[in-house]
């Protein structure tokens, strides 16, 4: 007979999959033989889209270097411990609160369905932590869009119609689902539009030949129905045409994608922060560049942009200050 879960037990468990307030806590104190307080002033802005934030105190931007490297899990990266002790510790009783185990200002958040959600709460706002050695004018991951489903139904339907008739040759020229981006998404996007003009255009669904294909329309159209940015997408979604073209429908369909992944991490409106790849025990200032990507400044154009947006062997890859800017 199996023996029930204890509590200690499933609190282990946890653990074992994501970083918690707790697991955080225990890697200070290992670290750093207790948890010291924080010289400086260090806060998110409630508003703009970007800053710096700078730790100039010596001894502030040496315990952030010792916390920098610090996991528990694989789902933990450089920075988030560091930054949780950063915004935790700026006042006695905030310190203290820490060390009962109970913080007040950031909180570890990581996790959700596929480890979707923001690595830290601070205040009222999320944190995304990456520690890419990039700035935002430069394109990074931000994770997969394997849970993506509307997205991946879609492009699937693209495709689809590429493969049945358009002119590429299959092993070189079809875009594929593992590697998206504009130029490749325009030719599948343009043949799906000019069958769909025709059929609709020529009222061929009255013969049962094209269900098939009527189908596939319907189906693209009842997920473009659910979405603002997807609704010109529809066949005389565009109130000046009926067929809005390869090339509205591959910016509209990446932009989607670019839209739910903001949702996702750090969230409509909240703060992703690029913390150093790596620091030294001799580092006596620390620099990090903040940027809030929000879902109503997306440049659709900057879709066109391979660089700007693209999905390369799966992972999502985004440079925010032009799609954000």
């Amino acid at each position: 007979m199996t023996k029930p879960v204890t509590k200690k037990q499933a609190l282990e468990k946890e653990g074992s999959k994501k970083e918690t307030n707790r697991t955080a806590i225990a890697q200070i104190v290992n670290r750093l033989n207790t948890i010291p307080k924080v010289n400086g002033k260090y806060a998110l802005p409630s508003g703009g889209n970007s800053f710096t934030l700078k730790i100039d105190d010596e001894e502030d931007a040496q315990n952030f270097a010792k916390l920098h490297p610090l996991y528990s899990t694989k789902n933990t990266g450089n920075g988030e411990i560091a930054l949780f002790w950063l915004f935790n510790c700026q006042t006695e009783t905030a310190r203290k609160s820490l060390i009962a185990g109970t913080p007040k200002v950031a909180h570890i958040n990581q996790g959700g369905d596929d480890g979707a959600d923001p690595d830290l709460k601070v205040g009222d706002q999320y944190l995304e932590v990456k520690a890419t050695g990039n700035n935002f004018d430069q394109a990074f991951s931000l994770g997969r869009f394997g849970r993506f489903n509307d997205f991946i139904n879609l492009v699937g339907l693209l495709q689809g119609f590429e493969v049945a008739f358009g002119e590429q040759n299959l092993d070189r020229d079809v875009t594929t689902l593992k590697n998206v981006n504009f130029p490749g998404l325009v030719d599948a996007a343009e043949v799906f539009c000019e069958v769909r003009s025709v059929v609709k255009t020529n009222n061929l669904s009255k013969y049962k030949f094209f269900d098939n294909l009527v189908d596939k329309f319907d189906r693209f159209d009842d997920i473009c129905d659910d979405h603002e940015i997807l609704k010109k997408c529809k066949y005389g979604g565009n109130v000046k045409r009926f067929r809005p073209g390869g090339e509205e429908i591959a910016k509209r369909v990446l932009a989607f994608l670019c839209e739910t992944v903001i949702k996702e991490k750090p969230g409509d409106g909240n703060w992703i922060i690029q913390v150093p790849r790596t620091l030294t025990k001799d580092t006596r200032s620390v620099s990090m560049d903040c940027f809030r990507p929000q879902i109503k400044n997306i440049k659709l154009d900057s879709m066109m942009d391979k660089t700007a947006f693209k999905i390369e062997n799966e992972s999502i890859k985004i440079k925010f200050k032009k799609v954000f800017g």
